[in-house]
């Protein structure tokens, strides 16, 4: 197929051209978006946390909201935890959570750091170069 515009036609030599500054333009567009994203996801967190534990008709402070957490448990308590308490560390369900996360998390981590040509097909990260 040929084209009278030069980057459309097909050949194998053709790349986009490459510049030392383009590549420290598009890392500091990812750092600002991920840092302001971040910024926002937070302000928001806070927005929502602030607005039911201060502003709440039903809750309006971290102590009722300890209050309201302790009698709830008092009333439907939850099995395996420590006295069925919602407020707990000592929990067989937050054990297993714990051990499936650090498992999951080293295998993440050591697969990574395995080479291999085809993990970055699988993760849909593949660019071909030439």
């Amino acid at each position: 197929m040929s084209s009278s515009i030069p980057c459309l036609e097909a050949s194998s030599e053709w790349a986009p051209p490459k510049h030392e500054r383009d590549t420290d333009l598009g890392d500091r567009a990812t750092f600002l978006t991920d840092y302001v994203h971040t910024v926002v996801i937070l302000v928001i967190i806070f927005i929502f946390s602030f607005t039911t534990y201060a502003t709440s008709d039903i809750l309006g402070s971290p102590s009722a909201v300890y209050d309201a957490l302790v009698a709830a448990s008092a009333r439907h308590p939850v099995d395996g935890n420590s006295g069925g308490s919602y407020l707990t560390m000592q929990s067989r369900e937050g054990a297993i959570f714990f051990v499936i996360n650090i498992v999951g998390n080293f295998g993440t981590v050591f697969w990574y750091a395995l080479p291999s040509p085809t993990k970055p097909g699988m993760l849909g990260t593949h660019t071909s170069e030439q």
